[in-house]
């Protein structure tokens, strides 16, 4: 199979699995726009209560670093166990096993640029007039889709095998939720815990994000570098632990 006939099936894939998750619920997509912004307010009300001091435009800041944050962290979650439930069918079919956990990001990206167009309104009609330097968005978005790929198949690649990983992830989520930067500046953070706290991709990923939605700045993109030379190492990394395990998962017993 060529690249061309991999993009097709991604592409085909991703809206089998956007019209199935549609079908469970009676609201169907717009589920996609109400769960974020029930996340958003639950943790406005929480932390506009227990913060002394606010950040100007709270709601903006807050809403932008839970949107990127809910994308990154949805994707993982969902994605690192895919291969266990496409086990019997890896035993019929000759398919690519990291097919599965892309076509799962690319589901929960489609998800994604539904609520950022939401945010991108929601931004104007509160006073942040769009300007030339949004188009820079397009490129972090990239750069984010590629690192949560990365991040994904190195995981889904070795779940099949310890299960337990899973649960290590879900912990690991859960501590970068707090030291993201998602809830106040990281700039607040004094030194040297600061400098430790920027090597983590999502803290460059939701500051540079603001800096162009917020402030009307370029990026820095020494930032966007870092994150996307990270990226291309998780894909490779990755993508050789499929290549290696490839004939190994038919073997397991599945779901």
């Amino acid at each position: 199979m060529n690249l061309k006939q991999y993009l097709a099936i991604i592409v085909f894939k991703t809206r089998v699995e956007l019209k199935t998750e549609r079908q469970r619920t009676y609201l169907g997509f717009i589920w996609w726009v109400l769960e974020p912004l029930m996340f958003l307010a639950i943790f406005y009300v929480i932390f506009t209560n227990i913060r002394d001091s606010k950040t100007d435009h709270f709601v903006q800041f807050l809403l932008i670093g839970l949107i990127f944050w809910q994308w990154f962290k949805s994707s993982i979650s969902q994605s690192s166990s895919v291969i266990i439930y496409q086990i019997n069918l890896l035993r019929q079919v000759q398919i690519p096993a990291w097919l599965f956990p892309v076509i799962k990001v690319s589901a929960n990206t489609v998800k994604f640029v539904i609520v950022f167009t939401v945010l991108l309104f929601f931004l104007w009609v509160t006073g942040f007039v769009p300007n030339l330097n949004y188009l820079y968005m397009l490129e972090i978005i990239f750069i984010q889709f590629l690192l949560i790929n990365g991040i994904v198949l190195c995981l889904a690649s070795v779940v099949p095998f310890i299960p337990d990983i899973r649960v290590i992830v879900d912990n690991l989520l859960l501590g970068m939720f707090f030291v993201s930067g998602i809830f106040f500046p990281i700039t607040l953070i004094p030194e040297p815990v600061q400098s430790y706290l920027s090597l983590n991709p999502m803290v460059k990923i939701i500051q540079n994000s603001r800096e162009i939605l917020m402030n009307n700045n370029a990026p820095n993109q020494m930032d966007l570098l870092y994150v996307l030379v990270m990226a291309l190492i998780f894909i490779f990394i990755g993508m050789q632990l499929f290549k290696k395990f490839q004939n190994s998962y038919a073997k397991l017993s599945g779901i």
